[in-house]
């Protein structure tokens, strides 16, 4: 029984469907008596685990039929009849929580008994609800599609139409539902594979894009946003990453929290990849771009910070030199922080302390981090050897350097962040020995830039060739 249907649904549930369930059986002309509450009932008083070794069917059987000898086809049929039951709940439970759909469903019933009066009333009342919707999410757009395709379907019914707008007004929102859901998805292709115009074939794609360049095809916020997103990964033109940050920073209420991050996430990525390139200009685009994500708290998921964007605010502000409203954000949104993912508070103080040259701080705060997520542990070895790097603590900087590599040995991230870790340690390594030395290095140091510059999988890329510099002048001021 452990290992059944029954039980594993009975775990999606929390203790208020539990007992709602009971209620829900009972709804179905099962009384208290009935073999199959009692089941429930059994099955109830051993939640939220349901593991208790009772919950066995030679067992459960006792309880429900005293005495009479064990019949596994009947225990079966019993436990098959509540799971049925529980499958109809979830249901129900899902039908209750959406007033659209129960909306909907009143609505189709009354077109199927051809009720004009109340089928135009009920239309009218989601109209309403429609027209009071804020946000015009694709669920929105969806919902307007089926409205006025269910007044259309019903009007083939009589010998008057009720409704004046017909079919074009069907295929209209239609279109919208489309091409906003069909955009996104390949937004989101593009954005989460990186994928580029040579790599990227998408059926209608480029039909879909040639009509979205007229006027005769609808843009809602949420098309248009999508529509330059696209551009933007296919062709790589600032001018439509302009246009794209402009859509974004006008805050368009009817645009849904979930496509505005989706089209942040696009924009954001794509800064990356110039900055990756060298065009540093891109660290400011995205910091102005964050920023509008906090005052549309877009950095939130549901009550708390994402560390994801939490973490990439502190480092792009801290590149931008904007130390003192760092600090304030480290502090004010770290309270923010899921109470499982508290490290990267203190793994962004270290961050922070680093850009501030207390070397001491940076150490402290990093003692402070547990190892819980492995990726984790390396963004603190990495931090670490920088800082052993820059106070000049060889023996610690050394055993760092091994202890660093046997960690990504270990480790099971992708193996192109695990060659990008490799680069780093090793071109840091090299750079500290030189700078090490009092004989001149220029041809090293030049063969050095040139392999940093070269390489496409590297992580602190930046602060290495800063170092490269830093080296080069402290040689030019010994001789």
């Amino acid at each position: 029984m452990q290992k059944s249907k029954l039980l594993d649904l009975f775990k999606l549930l929390n203790t208020q469907e539990v007992n709602k369930l009971g209620i829900y059986l009972q709804s179905k002309a099962i009384k208290k008596t009935d073999i199959i509450f009692k089941l429930y009932k059994i099955i109830q008083k051993n939640a939220p685990d349901y593991a208790h070794p009772s919950l066995n069917k030679q067992k459960v059987f006792k309880k429900l039929y005293g005495r009479q000898a064990y019949n596994d086809v009947n225990m079966r049929r019993q436990m098959s009849t509540l799971t049925k039951l529980l499958e109809d709940f979830l249901t129900f439970i899902h039908i209750e929580e959406s007033d659209f759909k129960k909306d909907f469903f009143l609505l189709e019933e009354y077109a199927k008994r051809y009720s004009k009066k109340h089928f135009k009333l009920q239309l009218e009342k989601i109209a309403k609800k429609l027209d009071k919707q804020v946000e015009k999410d694709l669920a929105f757009h969806y919902h307007q599609y089926i409205l006025h395709e269910q007044a259309y379907q019903f009007d083939n019914t009589l010998d008057k139409p009720l409704f004046s707008n017909g079919l074009p007004t069907v295929v209209d929102k239609l279109n919208i539902y489309y091409l906003a859901n069909v955009l996104r998805y390949h937004c989101a292709i593009l954005v989460e594979k990186n994928m580029f115009i040579q790599d990227y074939q998408a059926f209608l794609l480029n039909e879909i894009l040639a009509a979205l360049s007229t006027d005769s095809y609808p843009k809602t916020p949420t098309i248009e946003g999508y529509y330059k997103l696209i551009l933007l990964y296919l062709k790589s033109d600032e001018n439509d990453f302009l246009s794209l940050k402009k859509i974004l920073m006008q805050k368009n209420a009817s645009t849904s929290n979930f496509d505005l991050r989706q089209l942040y996430v696009g924009a954001l990525n794509y800064c990356t990849w110039q900055i990756q390139k060298g065009l540093l200009n891109y660290y400011q685009h995205s910091f102005e771009l964050y920023q509008t994500m906090i005052e549309q708290k877009l950095i939130f998921i549901g009550e708390y910070v994402s560390e994801r964007s939490y973490t990439a605010i502190v480092n792009i502000a801290l590149v931008l030199k904007k130390y003192d409203w760092t600090k304030e954000f480290i502090h004010d949104y770290g309270k923010r922080l899921p109470p499982n993912q508290k490290n990267w508070y203190n793994f962004s103080l270290a961050v922070w302390f680093f850009h501030q040259k207390d070397y001491q701080n940076v150490q402290l705060n990093l003692h402070n981090v547990t190892y819980a997520i492995p990726m984790v542990h390396i963004l603190c070895k990495r931090l670490l050897l920088k800082t052993y790097y820059e106070s000049r603590q060889t023996d610690l900087f050394i055993s760092l350097i091994n202890a660093f590599n046997d960690l990504l040995r270990r480790s099971k991230i992708a193996p192109n962040s695990k060659q990008a870790y490799k680069n780093f340690i090793r071109y840091t390594n090299k750079l500290y020995k030189i700078s090490s030395e009092k004989i001149d290095r220029t041809q090293n140091l030049l063969l050095i830039e040139q392999e940093i510059k070269s390489l496409n999988s590297i992580v602190d890329q930046q602060w290495l060739l800063e170092k490269v510099e830093g080296v080069r002048d402290f040689q030019k001021s010994s001789k």
